[in-house]
This record gives C-alpha cells, structure tokens and sequence, in this order.
C-alpha cells in the first residue's frame, strides 16, 4: 500500500496498532506516520515501523516521528509477536486508565453534588468536604506520632 492509501485506510477503519514500513510508494512512512501523529482519529493508534532502513539516523527519526518501535529487516517473527503483543498491553492499559480517570472524575462531581447537601455543622463534616474539593483546609488539628498504647 501507499503512503496515502495508508493514511485514508487508518482514518476510516479503527485499528489497533499499525506496521508501517519507510519505504513506501508516494510518500515515505515517516510522513505517514508523522500526518497519522497529527489526526485526533488516529494519533493514539500505536505505529511500529517494520523496515530494512537500519541507519541509526532512521531509527531515532521513526521514533521521533511518534512511532512507539522500528524494528530492522531481516526480523525474527518471535520478536516481532512479542513487542506487538508489548504494545498492545500497553495501549489496553492506557485505555483502562482513560475510562478509570473518567469514572473517578464522574464519581467525584457525584460525591460533592452530594456533599453540597450535607449540614456543615461539625468539623468531620468541613474536613469530609475539604478533602472532597482539594482545597486546603485550615483546622487546628495537628498530626503527631501515634502514641503507644497504654497497656502496650
């Protein structure tokens, strides 16, 4: 596939990683890469370069373009399935960290609408909401080493 053709396919069809050689026909996969970079559509879709280009030049150059790893022609196939599998758990993990930031942000909103209706008549109640908005709080509560038990 093209260069271009590339760039259409990846706006079109959700993948979830790409392998992506330099050299390609119409434009190279470094501008591929640097343009899919560049798309709220397909910026975080993880881009391995696979190709025989192995100056050091290109690999800092892919890398710097965004891809998340070059790996060199010829490649040994069990290499190759291990970081594609690498990277894939690492984009899982950041997708479960998008939708947990999400669900704590929703859950916070949640517990200060909740805690809007709550009486602040005693200092648990000032300390609970304090906490609740991040701001600080001003108590005359001082923290100290815990103190051994007495039967201790």
């Amino acid at each position: 596939t093209d260069g271009v053709k590339a760039i259409e396919m990846a706006a079109c069809e959700p993948f979830d990683l790409i392998l992506l050689d330099v050299m390609m026909p119409g434009m190279d996969g470094f501008e591929v890469c640097r343009r899919l970079k560049q798309q709220p559509r397909t910026e975080a879709i993880p881009i391995l370069f696979l190709t025989a280009k192995s100056e050091q030049d290109d690999i800092v150059r892919g890398l710097q373009e965004g891809a998340v790893d070059y790996l060199t022609k010829p490649f040994n196939s069990a290499e190759l399935l291990a970081r594609v599998n690498t990277h894939m758990t690492l984009q899982k993990a950041k997708a479960d960290l998008v939708r947990n930031k999400a669900e704590l942000e929703r859950k916070n909103r949640e517990l200060e609408r909740l805690l809007g209706k709550v009486p602040l008549e005693n200092e648990f109640s000032k300390k609970l909401c304090a906490i609740a908005s991040n701001k600080p709080r001003k108590s005359k509560v001082h923290c100290s080493k815990p103190r051994p038990h007495p039967k201790c």
